[in-house]
């Protein structure tokens, strides 16, 4: 800002809304968080919940955001209804348990639920993130 004294402090901001995509699609990303890192030196971020096998848009959504935030220094309050090591225990459970169904190609529902090694890596860097920055 310009110094005019009308910047503010915080973003307050709701899991859904900035997680989820809407009923048409549309959802918030990289560059949405870019903008509001610039714009805010502290983020809460509000009824963050476990998340399940079918949530996983909304995992990768929110590991980006703390990855954006994380990376533009901007502090970051999670209120959760589950502790920050819980968040994606539904989804990583739901892997480990169709992987001992069979493994890679059992079936199609199976594979629905497999997460890449890639994915796996995202949720506990963002765990990790999550727990040293945020408060």
């Amino acid at each position: 800002g310009g110094g005019g004294g009308g910047e503010r402090a915080a973003a307050w901001l709701d899991f859904d809304t900035w997680c989820s995509s809407d009923s048409e699609g549309c959802a918030y990303g990289t560059p949405d968080f870019l903008a509001l890192a610039a714009a805010f030196p502290a983020v809460f971020l509000n009824h963050v919940r476990r998340l399940g096998p079918g949530q996983r848009d909304e995992a990768r959504r929110l590991v980006t955001l703390i990855d954006t935030l994380y990376e533009q220094q901007t502090q970051v309050f999670v209120c959760s209804e589950c502790a920050v090591n819980d968040i994606f225990a539904d989804l990583l459970e739901a892997d480990r348990r169709a992987r001992n169904r069979g493994g890679e190609c059992a079936d199609e529902a199976a594979a629905g639920l497999l997460l890449k090694a890639e994915e796996k890596l995202m949720f506990a860097r963002a765990i990790s993130r999550m727990v040293e920055r945020c408060h």
